[in-house]
This record gives C-alpha cells, structure tokens and sequence, in this order.
C-alpha cells in the first residue's frame, strides 16, 4: 500500500467469515505491505486467556501485520478500519448486542468501541496500530427461572401435581426436593 494512497486488505476464512482492515490516506510514511492470517481460537486461547465471560465468535483469531523496507510496522499515522463479518451459526448462543472487536495487548484482550451492524453481520472498529484481533459476544441471557413467590410458595411448602403419589418440599432458593419415601412426611 501506498503512503500517499492508502489501501484495504481482505482475508476470509473457510467459514467464509472476513477480516478486513482499510488504510485512509497517509497512515503510513511509505510504501507498506499488510498482511492477515488466521490462527485458530484454540490455539490463541492457549497462552492468551480469554476475558471471564467472553467467547469468541467463529474459530478463528486474526493476526494483522505489516511491514515496510523490511521492518516490522506495529503502529500508524492514522486511525485504521477493522471490519469483521461474521455467520449467524457462529454466534449461536451468544448475544449479538455484545459484539465487539477486542485487541491483544501482550497480557489481556481489552475491547474497541465496536458498531454492530446486525442486518449485514459485521463489526467495525477503528485502531491506530497492529496485533491479534478477535471478535467476542457474551453468552445469551438465561431465562429467568420460575420464582416459587410468583406462585404464592415460601420455604417449606408442600406440593404434588395433582393425581401424583410424589410430594414436594421448597427450599429457600426455590427449588423442590422430592420426597422418596412417604413414611419421612410423618416424621
């Protein structure tokens, strides 16, 4: 890519997923070559942990790099594109809301301000500099579990389905405990 040109590189996966980062006009000082590859989540995880509650969309975790004249380029002269697509199989069972587009720093994955844009499945956010990338999304919200208040029951209260031999006690956190043997109900 030029200096004065700018430039844009796409790499996608075999899950048919991209990565692509575009340059603006004289973000680099002279001609550069950008490159991404793809290392699989398990591997990335490995020696770089993931943040509590986090998971990565896809499989994959890219790393952007670039060089010019030889050396290594790791920061630019102005802010960088990132887009990354993703499928809806790949965040099966994630919030697609939480989506965003989180950086390796050498000891933790911080996040960017991310733009979820849900209609064409994609992230965008802007960076000034080069590493490993990733997507990740927090789990789906878990539906509410039934609460034994919402049903008049308190600790301690006894139910059975109606025709059913099985006796039921509620316990402080609303959960049931059956009765095994009916002769422990006189006790």
């Amino acid at each position: 890519m030029g200096a004065s040109g700018g430039g844009k590189t796409t790499f996608t996966t075999t899950e048919s997923a991209t990565a692509v980062v575009d340059l603006p006009a004289n973000a680099v000082s002279a001609s550069t070559t950008v490159q991404i590859s793809a290392l699989t989540k398990g591997s990335i995880t490995q020696s770089r942990p993931l943040p509590s509650g986090k998971s990565i969309v896809g499989g994959y975790a890219y790393n952007f790099t670039a060089t010019s004249g030889g050396k290594s380029v790791t920061t630019f002269l102005k802010n960088l594109t990132l887009t990354f697509t993703y499928t809806d199989s790949q965040i099966a069972g994630l919030n697609e809301d939480t989506l965003k587009v989180y950086y390796w720093d050498g000891t933790q994955w911080p996040s960017l301000v991310s733009t979820v844009d849900k209609a064409s499945n994609k992230v965008t956010a802007t960076t000034n500099h080069f590493t490993y990338f990733v997507i990740m999304g927090e789990s789906e919200t878990p539906t509410k579990l039934a609460d034994p208040a919402d049903y008049g029951l308190k600790e301690g209260d006894l139910i059975r389905a109606q025709g059913d031999f099985d006796i039921f006690i509620i316990n402080q956190y609303g959960y049931k405990r059956l009765f095994l043997n009916p002769t422990i109900f006189t006790m």
